[in-house]
């Protein structure tokens, strides 16, 4: 693909991930209007009782009068909210506040700064603080997953029907039909309750602030962190390495690692070197979108854990029917997944030169 045809080819890939995200961020808006303005006239409602508590203790209205005088406020209020406005141009309205990510407030959230105290309850700055747990779990278990799955599915298409390649198939083929939140509830009562080995305590995510501090951070986060972290790498691994041995396999088959051993190559460059190279995209495209469509079956494994990251956060929103929360959350996993199909496809594109326009 030439330099002018990949430019072209990545800003078609962009606009069409801009495209489906503003969809989808509308869509959100539609279903999820109703019910966050239902929380907003409790507000106003709220509001409109202290106006009219005030204008009782001022007296500026009869005790007769307050209930006229309520109906007064909360309709002015609704109007200055837009309620009189259609339905269409409601969700309009908070379409374009959800795609310059400006949620509102948290009702049952707040941020908390590393040193506990709190800060506030802005959405994206409760989003944003437990994006880091998530992005240290989910990133290095990815890393991991991928860096292993390569490995034995490589290992397992140059050497088909040997011990270890039947026992990836075996686990695949188990593990096909375990979501990775069952796996951990299994963990959690293996590992945290028949035998103790890990603390049953959640971590507190903090970050150390001072060297001194590194060690006993270390210490409590590391224990809390091992077994989560296993968990999503040992649920994810075998299926991954057995559909890479199913690529790699097909490449091995290929006259030119027959010439590659005939000029005397060993045999472990032969596989991870030239197998790897031929392979690669496929690979890639393989662990990259199995990892992203993993993430929301990936994401309930967070509460079980009491893992203090985007799943256990959504998991309490869910739970408190804090729609603002909610809708933060829907809005941010849904980018971050659209985000990184469209990654794939543009690393898809600079490797294969042969993909077209």
């Amino acid at each position: 693909m030439s330099s002018q045809s990949f430019w072209r080819f990545a800003a078609g890939r962009i606009v069409h991930f801009v495209l489906v995200f503003a969809a989808l961020v509308f869509l959100y808006a539609v279903l999820l209007n109703g019910q966050i303005e239902f929380t907003v006239r409790q507000t106003l409602m709220w509001d409109a009782s202290k106006a009219v508590q005030a204008a009782l203790g001022a007296g500026a209205i009869q005790p007769e009068e307050a209930d006229a005088y309520l109906d007064e406020v909360l309709h002015a209020l609704e109007l200055a909210s837009g309620f009189d406005k259609p339905f269409l141009v409601r969700s309009g309205k908070l379409f374009l506040r959800t795609v310059s990510f400006d949620f509102g407030h948290s009702h049952t959230q707040t941020v908390i700064h590393t040193t506990h105290t709190p800060k506030d309850t802005l959405v994206m700055g409760i989003i944003a603080e437990a994006m880091i747990p998530t992005a240290i779990l989910f990133g290095g278990a990815f890393l991991v997953q991928a860096l292993l799955a390569a490995f034995l599915g490589l290992r397992n298409g140059s050497r088909p029907g040997s011990v270890l390649d039947r026992l990836t198939t075996a686990l695949s083929i188990i593990l096909a039909g375990v979501p990775p939140f069952v796996l951990a509830m299994f963990a959690v009562k293996l590992f945290v309750y028949d035998l103790p080995i890990v603390p049953s305590d959640p971590w507190v995510y903090t970050l150390p602030s001072t060297w001194s501090q590194l060690g006993p951070w270390a210490r409590e986060f590391f224990p809390h962190f091992t077994l989560p972290f296993l968990t999503l790498v040992f649920a994810g691994i075998w299926i991954t390495a057995h559909k890479v041995r199913n690529i790699s396999l097909n490449a091995f088959s290929e006259d030119f690692f027959d010439a590659a051993r005939a000029r005397g190559l060993p045999e472990r460059r032969v596989i991870y070197r030239l197998g790897g190279r031929v392979s690669s995209p496929a690979t890639l495209t393989l662990i990259a979108s199995g990892f992203s469509a993993s993430l929301w079956g990936g994401f309930l494994v967070e509460p079980i854990f009491q893992w203090p990251g985007i799943g256990t956060l959504f998991f309490t929103a869910t739970n408190y029917a804090d729609t603002p929360l909610m809708m933060g959350l829907l809005v941010v996993i849904t980018g971050a997944y659209l985000f990184s199909l469209m990654l794939l496809d543009l690393t898809y594109g600079l490797m294969d030169p042969r993909i077209k326009v």
